[in-house]
């Protein structure tokens, strides 16, 4: 009798009748209190209706009925996830695969859990597991191609994504991770089309149209960019505001007026584009305003004012925008510059503004504005012929005591090939040494590493090539400029480095990716913001080896002109 009532039960509960599965449940284990399957399904039904404390004790019991059943403690680990208690469900899917490890469904709850808990390259190993049990498992294929992207292991993110598209079509999230996967293996036309299929899907979709506009910037289709990245700010339910007619509220942008901004300062809009830049705002994890009781500058006279100039972004970003302080304290405002500890000691040696802070005022009543640092190109009207380049702006420090390059008879040349590896483009814009290291075999100089962030090889990489390793001597931006103000070059891939060196007025030559920063801009081998600047653009995505093939002939060039009587 109770196999009868079961079975109606489980009929119940798999069609979502959860009143009438609980009753008849309740009904097998009042005739047999100690029914194992009666006690977990009742506490999955529980659990499905959010009685979370009452389901765990039914499930406890059915374990302790039988202590070899793999399903029960699965049961047990979903309802403990479900309410939150991730140490109680990792425990408990452990479990279940310590009794059955070809169980898929297991490997692949544990493995959501463990995304949840950072620990990403256990997850997707888990999930490895469930696709090998289990090949039709459309959601874990889906999962492990997103979770394969959080592990920078793009091209197992591409095969997950693919497969999971195979066995569901409809499923948006799989073909985001599809396109994302491409985005990062260079493949933006494939992920061009990836993204379309996902429009066709769900044409209102406003992650896939911000990812579109970005996939064709990233191509190089600058004008598709543009008109999708349009759209996108439609279909996100905004318009794009006549900034020459009217004083623009920031509250009246919307997260897509940013990735247009970007492209807009890209192809040198600068007035478009810097309105737009006040979008950066409304993005999770960029920069926000100062909660300051202070209004934000919007171009009002300044004369006798004193202003709060909070300096966002990176270490460059300042590097490069501090040159508009002095501008301001040309229209008669007493400037106080708030900026990172590890630039401060070095933009104090200049008169860039009237002080310079490094944590927030203790007063803020004797204030009149705030405005952030890249407010002011905007504020100001930069354009592309009216970009300050007063260079130098950042000081040329003496050297002295342990800051003295040795001499050596020949040019030296200061390299940097990768940036910070948690910058969220690093992976883009920073070389492999295995390739960058090429440059080192042009005779003639002595190169100096100003790369801070080292790898365990590198070390071995740089002595083979008698390069000096400076990186345990850059405490800050001051003690890094003493040793580049004895440079005669500077060779960087896009990071602070080439806003410092281009502020002091010293040669440098940048190498860029295909889809290099808006402030590179298209084309050019020069830079509107660093006349002493030259750049290095790849020719292809990826193609790292033919920019240090032309950074090698040029410095060819440039060591046999110093060789020149």
């Amino acid at each position: 009798m109770d196999a009868v009532v079961l079975y109606r039960a489980t009929e119940m509960h798999r069609q979502g009748n959860l009143g009438g599965a609980e009753k008849l449940y309740r009904s097998v284990l009042t005739a047999t209190p100690l029914h194992p399957d009666a006690l977990a399904l009742l506490g999955v039904v529980l659990g499905e209706r959010m009685a979370y404390r009452e389901a765990v004790s039914f499930l406890r019991k059915a374990i302790q009925g039988d202590p070899a059943a793999p399903l029960f403690r699965y049961y047990l680990g979903t309802v403990l996830a479900d309410a939150g208690d991730e140490v109680g469900a990792t425990m408990a899917f452990r479990d279940a695969l310590a009794r059955h490890p070809e169980f898929a469904e297991a490997h692949y709850r544990l493995a959501l859990i463990l995304k949840k808990q950072q620990n990403v390259a256990e997850a997707v190993e888990h999930l490895r597991h469930a696709t090998r049990i289990a090949p039709g498992y459309g959601a874990a294929w889906a999962a492990l191609g997103s979770f394969a992207l959080k592990a920078e292991d793009f091209g197992l993110a591409k095969c997950a994504a693919e497969k999971a598209v195979r066995l569901m079509p409809e499923n948006l999230v799989a073909r985001i991770a599809l396109a994302l996967a491409l985005n990062f293996l260079d493949r933006h036309e494939e992920a061009i089309d990836a993204l379309r299929q996902a429009l066709r899907i769900k044409p209102d979709f406003i992650e896939a149209w911000d990812m579109l506009g970005l996939a064709y910037q990233q191509a190089g289709r600058l004008d598709e960019a543009e008109g999708v990245m349009r759209q996108a700010i439609e279909v996100a339910g905004a318009v794009i505001p006549d900034e020459e007619s009217r004083e623009v509220a920031e509250e009246e942008y919307s997260v897509q007026h940013w990735n247009l901004a970007l492209l807009e300062l890209l192809r040198g809009d600068f007035r478009r584009g810097f309105a737009h830049y006040s979008a950066r705002f409304k993005k999770t994890g960029r920069a926000q305003r100062l909660a300051f009781p202070r209004p934000v500058w919007r171009g009002e006279d300044i004369r006798g004012k004193k202003i709060l100039v909070v300096g966002e972004q990176g270490f460059g970003d300042v590097l490069m925008l501090c040159r508009y302080a002095p501008l301001l304290k040309a229209q008669g405002a007493y400037v106080v510059l708030l900026t990172q500890q590890a630039l401060a000691s070095l933009l104090k040696q200049v008169e860039l503004a009237n002080e310079i802070l490094c944590e927030g005022p203790q007063t803020q009543g004797d204030f009149d504005f705030q405005a952030s640092i890249f407010d002011l190109p905007h504020r100001l009207g930069t354009r592309l012929d009216s970009i300050p380049s007063a260079i130098p702006y950042l000081p040329l420090p003496s050297a002295d005591g342990g800051f003295v390059l040795p001499k050596t008879g020949c040019p030296r040349i200061g390299v940097v090939w990768a940036g910070r590896w948690d910058f969220g483009n690093d992976w883009r814009r920073s070389i492999p040494l295995s390739v960058f290291e090429k440059i080192f075999g042009e005779s003639g100089a002595q190169f100096f590493n100003l790369t801070r962030e080292l790898q365990a090889t590198d070390v071995d990489v740089l002595a083979g090539h008698g390069v000096v390793d400076l990186s345990s001597r850059l405490s800050d931006f001051s003690a890094t400029a003493r040793f580049v103000a004895q440079l005669d070059l500077v060779i960087t891939c896009d990071t602070a480095m080439a806003h410092l060196a281009g502020g002091m007025g010293k040669k440098v030559w940048v190498l860029l990716s295909f889809a290099p920063d808006w402030r590179w801009l298209t084309e050019r081998e020069d830079s509107p913001w660093y006349p002493s600047m030259r750049l290095f653009r790849q020719g292809k995505a990826g193609d790292w080896g033919g920019v240090v093939g032309r950074v090698r002939q040029a410095l060819a060039l440039f060591l046999g002109a110093h060789l020149t009587p």
